[in-house]
């Protein structure tokens, strides 16, 4: 540290260097405290996520602030959660309020994304860190959701997390419906169906269980989830809800079409053959 000193440098030290490190590099140059990296970073945002609370706590000494955004809107603790920074998670819960009065993972980026739905992606840990800093005074449910109006358990169906599916789902405190809409009315479980995959299918039977009328709900378009399941050729999917849960196949979207259509248009040749064995018709209406 010395002559080849360069505004970078806060950024590096903030993640990695230890506190001595950084408070020598601010002693010679003070005015890089502000530095921020080509997405609008600070230096409080990479010693979020690297999870340094000692260099984030000396930071905001120096005037960084918690609530100081990057060019997408992001907070340091959007960069915590979608780092698992538990440490700095914890600090900034603890920290209090944002300025406008909200629960530091109810802060939405520019795309009305908050914290709580980057940890519903799958990382459990961080999201029941979120869980239990919930108030009686926090609307979740109206506040933690983006542009698209998807809430913290769309993107944990739509990541095919089991975990963080049950752990939303067996908070009663976050207030978030089953069977909540987006803007385009997909459901949490619309949005599972077209994740090929086991943990897809765990995710689906946990939502389809928990309220089994989603499983045939329509979105704007009039399709449902066996619909949807059928367009993505989601074989497993089909089973749980035909076989396992014992659901009529033989469901309408606005223009009268049925999964089989959908799946006969598009060459699904398994899928076809379980729709007809659980009893669509091959005739339309």
């Amino acid at each position: 540290m010395g002559d080849s000193d360069s505004p970078g440098d806060i950024l590096y030290y903030a993640a990695e260097g230890s506190q001595a490190d950084i408070e020598r590099l601010v002693k010679r140059h003070r005015e890089w405290i502000t530095h921020r990296d080509n997405r609008g970073r600070t230096a409080a945002m990479h010693a979020a996520i690297a999870d340094n609370v000692r260099n984030l706590q000396f930071l905001m000494r120096k005037g960084l602030s918690l609530w100081d955004t990057d060019n997408g809107g992001a907070t340091p603790l959007h960069w915590a959660a979608q780092c698992g920074s538990a440490k700095v998670v914890r600090f900034i819960l603890q920290a209090g309020k944002s300025p406008q009065g909200l629960s530091p993972f109810l802060v939405a980026d520019k795309d009305g994304v908050t914290p709580i739905h980057i940890a519903a992606c799958g990382n459990g840990k961080i999201l029941q860190l979120f869980i239990d800093a919930v108030s009686a005074t926090d609307d979740v449910f109206g506040l933690a959701q983006d542009k698209r109006g998807r809430g913290p358990l769309h993107y944990a169906a739509s990541k095919a997390s089991v975990e963080s599916v049950r752990l939303i789902l067996d908070s009663p405190a976050l207030g978030l419906p089953v069977d909540a809409r987006d803007s385009c009315g997909l459901t949490p479980l619309m949005c599972a169906v077209g994740v090929p995959s086991a943990q897809g299918v765990d995710v689906c039977r946990l939502l389809a269980r928990r309220k089994e009328m989603s499983i045939t709900t329509r979105n704007r378009d009039g399709l449902s989830a066996i619909h949807l399941a059928a367009i993505a050729n989601n074989l497993q999917v089909l089973k749980l809800f035909a076989e396992e849960m014992g659901k009529n196949v033989e469901v309408f979207d606005n223009e009268n079409r049925t999964p089989l259509h959908y799946a006969a248009e598009q060459g699904h040749y398994e899928i076809v053959q379980l729709l007809l064995a659980c009893g669509a018709r091959s005739t339309t209406r």
